[in-house]
Formats: structure tokens, sequence, C-alpha cells
């Protein structure tokens, strides 16, 4: 890829021979057409949580059905993300790209508000930035139509039959790139056989994250030779962020820390969890540990100050419904978003100690509270969502704690574990265990930090592996 310039009017062959049956055939159609009248019920759920994030309007909702505006070059790289967590991957190998060749046309579709709001956030003006069409045949023309993409590029796994079909009847490549399928996805499209394996059959290319990935995907795949393994993106995502300035909130509690450290017999500062991408009823389980602990009575513990909690929700629809469970628990808590207002005003000592809890209800954060942690909790993990990234806290050299459900990303947890970065913690005992023992032995808990960093830097070179991986199917020079 570094050496090529995009040429826009070169348009690459399909690699895949896939001839799908026609049974195949009318089942994806079937498909589309089971999918037609839940599409009013899907615009209102959309909408209704774009409330927070990408606030609907007549534009977009004609996204919805292929009529997007028109990019101002035609024939670039269509990359596709489900939603935030896919367009952080995104990113990070578009911006690859970019830098080595600025104008490539960078189109990015999401499906939902957040991811949306997410891809304009980071690429701004540099990438033409609208939503899927529903999986319908018609509103999938009239996008191809529209925005004439050379490649598509799916990222992680989104398997929209007849968008996959609307790109290979017309000759245009389609990738799967930090492809990831888990022993539930590899069930769901066994089962699902007849919608599900024409789809993944007509990929050119499907770079897997994982050995797991790449194992599960040769099980449904009948050109083995599309298959590559480039390692997860991930790794050298997290690698790339740099905190250039923190939040007001982040600064004010850094001084309170500092303040209270100098007003303290003990030189320690406040011991800060951040609790990241939290799903119900995660919430309640990290409090719960805390009472455990702070109930703990040791005299090891030689903290002047009780754990504060930074606590982030992985949706923004649960804000709300977070600070009420903080307000029915009894729980001192501050709004980030309440704070910004302040953010002016001086420390106040006093009442940053009576503080229990931030409450994080702003996207986009999560860096910077992983950036000022000493320990981690990553969500979805105890709530049985396969467990959100851990390479986030991993870079900044925070020992990091997950539930057992890390089915997500195995072999990046496997590796964590193994290197003693990551915790597997099931309730809210074992979460006050380990938060006993690294507030009795900072030391220790600095070397499992220091453990959860060296992993991220010793897996680099991820999003080199994946742009060469597809740039066989990217315009010649």
């Amino acid at each position: 890829m570094s050496a090529q310039q995009f040429n826009p009017k070169f348009r690459p062959k399909c690699k895949p021979k896939y001839k799908p049956s026609l049974l195949q055939d009318a089942v994806r159609l079937l498909f589309a057409l089971v999918l037609i009248p839940l599409i009013p019920l899907a615009l209102i759920i959309l909408n209704k949580r774009g409330h927070h994030n990408d606030n609907p309007n007549l534009r977009t909702r004609f996204e919805r059905f292929g009529w997007c505006r028109r990019p101002v070059n035609k024939g670039g790289i269509h990359f596709h993300c489900a939603s935030v967590g896919e367009v952080n991957t995104a990113v990070a190998v578009i911006k690859a790209i970019l830098h080595t060749n600025p104008t490539t046309p960078i189109t990015v579709t999401t499906f939902t508000p957040t991811g949306s709001a997410r891809a304009r956030e980071l690429l701004g003006n540099s990438a033409h930035i609208c939503y899927l069409p529903f999986d319908v045949p018609i509103f999938v023309t009239s996008f191809i139509n529209r925005v004439k993409p050379a490649l598509l590029c799916i990222v992680e796994v989104e398997l929209w039959p007849n968008l996959i079909d609307g790109y290979w009847r017309r000759g245009i490549p389609v990738c799967a790139i930090n492809a990831r399928m888990t022993e539930k996805s590899l069930a769901r499209v066994q089962k699902r056989g007849l919608l599900l394996q024409p789809a993944i059959n007509k990929l050119s290319v499907i770079a897997a994250q994982g050995k797991r990935d790449f194992d599960n995907f040769s099980q449904v795949v009948e050109d083995k030779s599309c298959l590559t393994l480039t390692n997860n993106v991930k790794f050298d995502q997290v690698t790339a962020v740099s905190i250039l300035h923190l939040d007001p909130i982040f600064e004010w509690l850094i001084q309170g820390s500092n303040a209270l450290r100098k007003q303290a017999s003990s030189p320690s500062k406040r011991f800060v969890l951040v609790a990241g991408s939290t799903h119900a009823p995660e919430e309640d389980v990290i409090l719960d540990a805390l009472t455990l602990l702070a109930n703990a009575q040791d005299t090891r513990l030689q903290t002047p100050e009780k754990v504060l909690l930074i606590l982030v929700p992985r949706h923004p629809q649960r804000f709300d419904e977070v600070a009420q469970l903080l307000s029915k628990r009894g729980v001192s808590y501050l709004r980030s978003s309440a704070f910004s207002a302040q953010s002016a005003r001086a420390v106040d000592e006093l009442s940053f100690a009576h503080i229990d809890v931030v409450l994080v209800d702003e996207m986009g954060k999560l860096n910077m509270a992983y950036s000022i942690a000493d320990a981690a909790f990553v969500g979805g993990s105890i709530a049985d969502r396969g467990g959100h990234n851990a390479l986030e806290p991993a870079a900044f050299g925070v020992p990091i704690m997950m539930g057992p459900n890390t089915y997500n990303n195995p072999e990046i947890c496997e590796q964590l574990i193994t290197q003693q970065g990551l915790f597997i913690v099931e309730d809210s005992q074992a979460i006050a265990n380990q938060l006993h023992t690294w507030l009795a032995d900072n030391a220790q808990r600095r070397t499992h930090g220091d453990n959860a960093k060296q992993v991220v830097e010793n897996n680099k070179g991820a999003i080199a592996n994946t742009i060469q991986a597809i740039k066989a199917l990217l315009p010649s020079p």
C-alpha cells in the first residue's frame, strides 16, 4: 500500500469464484422481504437512541434507504462499522491509509447513531460519513450507485447478506478486516447456513484478528486462500492514543488528589478505579465491591481515603439510568457533563474527599479516564456481552480486572492473564479482594500494570499487516 498511488478509475474484480445456489438466493431475498415490515420499528428505535448523539433529521432518514449524499470523489474505499468500537478500529486503519495517500476517497457507514457521532468526531471532513441502508437490494443498489466505491471493508463482523451480494454482483471486492468469529457467531452461521454462509464465501479477503477467528472462519469458507491472520488492530489502535490534554474534570480530580496527599499523614494519594464500558448489573456489582472493601478492617491498608470510582457506562442511553441507581443507593456522585460549567472554579478539597463516584456521561472520554486510573474494570464481562477492550487501560500501564465473559477477544485476554496484567473476577467479593491486594501493595500493582502494557508493546504491527492483506484489492499504481 505504501508504495501505491490511489487510482479511482480502477475497479478490481472479485477474487472468489463462489456461486450461490438458487435456494440460497431465494433465502436472501426472503430475508429482505421479512425485513421490510420491521423498518418502521427500527427507525423508531434508532431515532430514540440518536437523541443523545447524532440528531436524526430528514437527510439521515433518507440515508437508511440508500439515498445518501454523493461523495466529492468516487471510486474510494467504503468502510462499514457496526457502532463505536468498530469505528475506533476502522479509524486506525483509515488514518494509516490517508497518511500515505491523503487523496484516497473514504466513505464510512455505521448502523447506530452513536457510531455515526463517533466517526464524525474522529474523522471530521476527511471522510464521507453516512448511515448504512437497510439490507434490502433496492436500497443497497441506490447506495452503491451514489457512492460508487471500489472496495468494501467490513470491520470485525457485520454480515449483511444483501449488502455483500450487491457489491459481489457488481465485481466490487469485499473484505473483512480485523475479522472476528466467536464460537457463538460460528454456531449462528452454521445454523443459518443458507443465509450467512453465501455472504462469507463472497468475501475476497478475510483478515482474521486472532487464531481462534481464523480457525472458525476456515470451517465455513470454501476458498481457504482468502483467509489470512493479521493480528488485532486494537494493539496498534491503543498505542496510537495520546492524551494531549485532559478535560477539566480529570484535571480537577488530579489536583484534588494531590491536595489530599499533601494534607494526609501518608504519602499515598486517593486510589482511582475506572469501571469502563459497563452494562447492567455491573454498576451494582462494582458498588457492592467497594462497600465490602470499605467495611473490611485491615491495618495493612494505609490509605487515607476511600476508593474513588470513575464510572463510564457503555451506552449513552443508560446515563440517566445509572445516575438514578447512584441516587437510589445514596452514593455521592458527580456527573461529568454537569462539571463542565464549573471548570473555572478552584479545587475544593472537602467536596472532592466526599465524592464516591464520578459518572462520565459524555462520549469519547473513556481513554482520558483510564489515563489517570490506578486500576481498571473492563465491562461487558460480568454482564454476558463478551467483554470490551482490555487493551485501552493496558496501554496506560493500568492493571485490569474483568469478569469471566471474555469471548469477544479471547487471545488478547489470554495473553494479558498469562502475563499477569489481567485478573478474572467473578463477583463483588473477588473485586474487593483484588482491590485489597493492590491497595496493600502498590509495588505489585505497578508491576501488574507494567505487565499489561508490555503485552501491548509486544503485539504491534497489526495495521501494517491488515493493509498488506487488502492491498491486492486496491488500485494498482
